[in-house]
């Protein structure tokens, strides 16, 4: 890649950088169609003060820094001192304006002889600073770690006027709360938003902070209880703050982020539904039941085809049974993963007697065909008894 002045290339960047002599690797930030209008610094986003003289060859300051003055300031960057003001907790916010507690602030770090970092709130515009209290891994393994004065980002916010192009995305400024005012914002939405409290004490129920007893007796409305797990998720959240990849978490997406692997832990521990076992009746029971009702009703046995029909419609019932039966078990599987009460369900087996008289009778060739023998069987006994009476005679 070359600078914008069009130098020698130089290893390294990312794409769509750019070398400046002087400072090292910018980034430029364009408009909608594509004019750069300023260079920022990628790594806090800062604005780098330098003059343009257009579009198209970028910051023309004339400087003719020479490559030993820009390893210098490369050198500077890499220092022990520097890199540990712009790792972890100082990456989150050193060098960008933020919004903390309703105020735009700069928070800048100090380190004394000894090691010990303090962070100050400088209001922007002029102003007494306002220590804070940057948050440790430590902190999160300590139930009683509340410290109030620790910022965690509660949102982003897109600056009056700013657009949606990278320019705008380099302009978006947190808004971040220390965990006592998060306490404190959160009563005072319990009672000047109910609603939007609710949705906070749902998060929070979900993503283990507030236990299914304190979330009951919550009922909507301030708690202590409440109060503690939304400090202690604001806590969590201030650590994952620290970090470089977290230094943008916002406590929605955080508090998702939990929801969503409880939601996956608890399907996979989750014992999958089972349904009901399915048992037929044999189909020779089936066609032996039926030989006799038969031979009384047609006078003769049924024919293959005809104990094939009858043995599919007697499990076709049956299936229709275990449907139901699917259908309850579900529902209670459902009901019971709900926390409901199950429900009860009440399915009758089909009588196979009854079935094969069914079939047999009520069929409508087989109905006919009886209708016939019997008509015959009517006759022949007439003819008998005829006979009978006339020998008699």
């Amino acid at each position: 890649m070359t600078s914008p002045q069009g130098s020698t290339i130089h290893p390294g960047g990312l794409a769509g950088q750019v070398w400046m002599d002087g400072v090292g690797w910018v980034q430029p930030i364009r408009d909608q169609r594509g004019n750069i209008l300023y260079y920022a610094d990628p790594t806090t986003g800062a604005r780098v003060n330098r003059n343009i003289n257009g579009p198209e060859r970028g910051p023309g300051s004339g400087n003719t820094t020479t490559a030993a003055q820009a390893q210098k300031v490369i050198d500077q960057r890499n220092s022990p001192q520097v890199q540990q003001q712009t790792s972890a907790a100082a990456r989150a916010t050193v060098g960008q304006q933020v919004w903390l507690n309703g105020k735009l602030v700069t928070i800048t770090p100090s380190t004394d002889a000894q090691g010990t970092t303090t962070w100050t709130a400088n209001p922007v515009g002029g102003g007494e600073g306002a220590p804070v209290s940057p948050p440790t891994a430590f902190d999160a393994l300590d139930g009683n770690a509340l410290d109030g004065a620790a910022p965690f980002v509660l949102s982003w916010s897109m600056p009056k006027g700013a657009d949606k192009s990278m320019g705008g995305m380099f302009a978006a400024q947190k808004n971040m709360l220390t965990v006592g005012a998060g306490a404190a914002w959160l009563a005072e939405l319990s009672t000047k938003d109910p609603e939007a409290y609710q949705v906070q004490l749902d998060k929070l129920h979900s993503a283990g902070y507030l236990s299914d007893a304190d979330y009951a007796a919550a009922a909507g409305k301030w708690s202590s209880a409440a109060g503690t797990a939304f400090a202690t998720a604001a806590r969590d959240v201030a650590v994952i703050n620290t970090t470089v990849a977290g230094a943008g978490t916002t406590l929605d997406k955080f508090l998702d982020s939990k929801q969503g692997a409880a939601d996956a832990a608890k399907a996979k521990s989750k014992t999958p539904f089972q349904p009901v076992r399915r048992e037929f009746t044999d189909p020779e029971a089936i066609k032996a039941s039926a030989k006799s009702e038969a031979q009384q009703f047609l006078g003769r046995g049924l024919t293959d085809a005809e104990e094939a029909q009858l043995v599919s419609h007697f499990h076709g019932l049956e299936s229709a049974m275990f449907d139901q039966l699917d259908v309850a078990s579900r529902t209670n599987y459902d009901r019971a993963d709900a926390g409901q009460d199950g429900v009860s369900v009440s399915v009758t087996p089909p009588n196979p007697t009854g079935q094969v008289n069914h079939f047999v009778e009520d069929t409508p060739a087989l109905a006919q065909e009886g209708a016939g023998y019997r008509a015959s069987q009517y006759g022949e006994a007439l003819k008998q008894l005829f006979s009978q009476t006339t020998r008699l005679a």
